[in-house]
């Protein structure tokens, strides 16, 4: 694939990504994308035969970058509270530059949860078991209550992406704009850790 060719898909993909996630994933047409993009629907077509095969490139385009970090950060050596906070940070910062992310995967849950699975098992795998054992070590030593590493695994992952799958909700009930939603969400990188520790230390 050539330079201009290249940027043509890439054009493509990111108009894609703005309207899917303005008019989800039923309510896209491929003209719309066309028009968001530039081009006219024939050459949409030559890129891609379908409205799936957008949203596949795109979906599975973003795990690629997205998820292998987040295992990172649960997977290093850094001590478990300080891994706390750092994975709170990064990952809502990844999830502030990716706030696709959240929609597509429930899409693809609802939908095809089969490619989801045929994904997690050719890129990597998927459960972090460095720090599930590390979770239980915490448990071990006793600076921590006692309970299922895996509900504190669940846990952390929700209290992060809830907020983004929920925004138009959260936005409404909360009465905040764009801008106000956005940095309730930046609050939240130093609140949760703190909320996190609190909740899980040995009382």
């Amino acid at each position: 694939m050539g330079p201009t060719e290249h940027h043509s898909e890439e054009a493509i993909l990111n108009a894609a990504q703005i309207v899917f996630l303005r008019r989800g994933f039923y309510g896209t047409r491929m003209q719309e994308i066309a028009d968001e993009a530039g081009i006219n629907k024939a050459l949409l077509h030559y890129y891609f035969r379908s409205k799936d095969k957008i949203f596949e490139a795109i979906f599975l385009g973003s795990l690629k970058n997205f998820l292998p970090q987040i295992l990172e950060i649960l997977d290093s050596d850094e001590p478990f509270e300080k891994k706390i906070n750092t994975f709170f940070s990064n990952y809502i910062g990844l999830l502030l530059k990716n706030p696709h992310i959240p929609n597509f995967i429930m899409h693809e849950v609802a939908h095809n949860p089969e490619r989801l699975q045929s994904f997690f098992k050719k890129s990597f795998e998927a459960i972090p078991k460095k720090f599930l054992k590390q979770i239980k070590d915490e448990i071990d030593a006793g600076r921590i209550e006692k309970q299922d590493p895996r509900h504190i695994l669940v846990s952390l992952l929700s209290l992060a992406i809830f907020p983004f799958a929920a925004k138009p909700i959260l936005q409404f009930g909360l009465n905040l704009t764009d801008e106000e939603f956005k940095q309730f969400i930046i609050e939240r990188k130093k609140y949760l850790p703190e909320f996190v520790m609190k909740s899980l230390r040995k009382k």
